[in-house]
């Protein structure tokens, strides 16, 4: 029976952890704000400094250890859980079915059991929808990240686009839509991570080869930037905005879990979140396994696929308010910079603008407060001339048949110097824009058949070829080291 003695050891003990932690997130800001180091340093000590704080909380609390990180585990929010899963059934039951339609297509039916046909129509057309109408606007997100090779990804992807002919274009539009149809996101994004890690296999080959011959092209390297990405607040997310967006995604995920599993009468043992040092990196909701497995497999399959659904909602729910913050409120609070960020190659501005250029003026339209990207491309006009005043000069562009010059803007906003509410409505924004893009992707990338993702577990309940199965994990875990590969030449 614990002492006096272990109570306030307990409690010092939690008093020095909770120091510590302040220290390691003042230490995080310090490398994001005002060290001086590259990218590559500023992630070794950073991560150095968290394994060493996650080592030592555990020692001092006996958390539960994971490798690097560490549970920390209570019985609160139970009890909100179970009031959550009484209230509005119908709709976590169609949120969970919709979801598995989103994730599976039509595959869903042969997972799921019989499938509700207006369900199975609403679920495809989301998904079509979320790739034709979301996915597009993943750059509003992006200028919140501070990974350089995202900007490569763009102009890569975008220079291959404007390069292949048309033909080719909807023909691979025709393939992920028909892989959404089939399989859903689940399929796709295994499609398309094999898809990365084969083309990155070919131009590591074409590299060799070419050194072989004495000419060596360096260029088949880059030819696909790193398919994973390390996210770290403080690093290279906002430090603040980042901490709110992981909370969302996390609870968001882990309570949807809860709910159904409580709406099932299945007993919750604890509710936690796994942390990484100083910042949270993961939650979890601990259900009683052996109630669990006694349930039918359909009811399973809804607690397994209801925190996936529900970060795909609130992705499409947070895009929405986006969307709304964009075009009415950020106008009227921020005040916009627009930069030059890459050239297309081969276009009319290739040679006569410099990269980095910010822009002042396009064809007259000052860009400031109240400017919106929308308004360049409502003047658009093919074979004219854009005027622009740049921060490096003033230049006169011909456009080419679609009324581009070939730049890469790259937007961003910050609040009107001395407003409260200018700072409040971006910071807002930050979270929004980015819990729209980490919902979205962390509940996509829940589908791949790998362990300890929800998706292998939903195809353990319904494919019970082990083999297969282990065929399938393998082989999506060695696609994804594959594609970690370019990150050594991109440094």
């Amino acid at each position: 029976m614990p002492t006096k003695s272990d109570a306030i050891r307990s409690k010092v003990n939690t008093f020095i952890s909770v120091v510590l932690i302040l220290f390691e997130l003042a230490f995080i800001v310090y490398l994001a704000r005002y060290s001086t180091l590259s990218a590559l340093w500023d992630w070794v000590y950073g991560l150095i400094s968290l394994v060493i704080l996650s080592w030592l909380v555990t020692r001092l609390n006996n958390f539960r250890k994971m490798s690097i990180f560490y549970l920390v585990g209570s019985s609160r929010g139970i009890n909100f859980i179970d009031s959550l899963s009484k209230r509005y059934q119908w709709f976590w039951r169609a949120m969970a079915d919709w979801g598995f339609v989103v994730s599976l297509g039509l595959l869903s039916h042969f997972f799921f059991g019989q499938t509700d046909k207006k369900t199975l129509a609403i679920g495809i057309i989301t998904a079509i929808g979320i790739f034709v109408l979301i996915f597009p606007y993943y750059t509003i997100a992006f200028q919140f990240i501070n990974l350089p090779q995202l900007t490569s990804i763009t102009v890569q992807s975008t220079s291959a686009s404007a390069a292949a002919p048309q033909s080719v274009h909807y023909f691979v539009i025709g393939i992920i839509l028909l892989l959404l149809l089939i399989g859903g996101f689940a399929l796709l994004i295994t499609s398309l991570i094999i898809y990365v890690a084969a083309s990155t296999l070919y131009g590591i080959a074409s590299f060799l080869g070419s050194v072989a011959s004495h000419a060596p092209n360096v260029a088949a390297l880059s030819a696909y930037p790193p398919g994973v990405a390390p996210l770290l607040p403080g690093i290279d997310l906002p430090f603040f905005a980042g901490i709110v967006t992981f909370i969302i995604l996390l609870t968001v995920h882990e309570s949807s879990h809860g709910v159904l599993a409580r709406m099932a009468k299945v007993r919750l043992k604890e509710i936690g979140v796994l942390m990484f040092g100083a910042i949270p990196v993961g939650a979890y909701v601990e259900p009683d396994d052996m109630q669990v497995k006694k349930l039918k497999a359909k009811i399973q399959n809804r607690i397994l696929i209801a925190g996936i659904a529900s970060n795909l909602l609130v992705g499409i729910i947070a895009f929405i308010f986006v969307l709304i913050f964009a075009t009415h409120i950020l106008p009227e609070v921020m005040t916009t910079t627009l930069t030059i960020s890459a050239l297309v190659p081969n276009s009319p501005a290739t040679g006569v603008i410099p990269p980095g250029a910010k822009v002042l003026s396009w064809n007259n339209i000052s860009v400031g407060r109240g400017f919106n990207l929308s308004q360049i491309a409502a003047d658009r006009k093919p074979f004219s001339v854009v005027n622009l005043v740049t921060s490096k000069g003033n230049f006169s562009v011909p456009t080419n048949a679609t009324g581009k010059i070939g730049v890469f803007l790259s937007e961003s906003s910050t609040p009107i110097h001395g407003s409260i509410v200018s700072s409040i409505a971006y910071f807002l924004y930050v979270v929004l824009s980015l819990s729209f893009l980490f919902n979205l992707l962390v509940g996509i990338a829940n589908l791949l058949p790998i362990p300890g993702l929800d998706g292998w577990q939903i195809y353990q309940l319904r494919v019970k070829n082990n083999k297969l199965l282990k065929v399938l994990s393998y082989t999506t875990i060695i696609a994804l080291l594959i594609t970690i590969l370019p990150w050594i030449w991109t440094i």
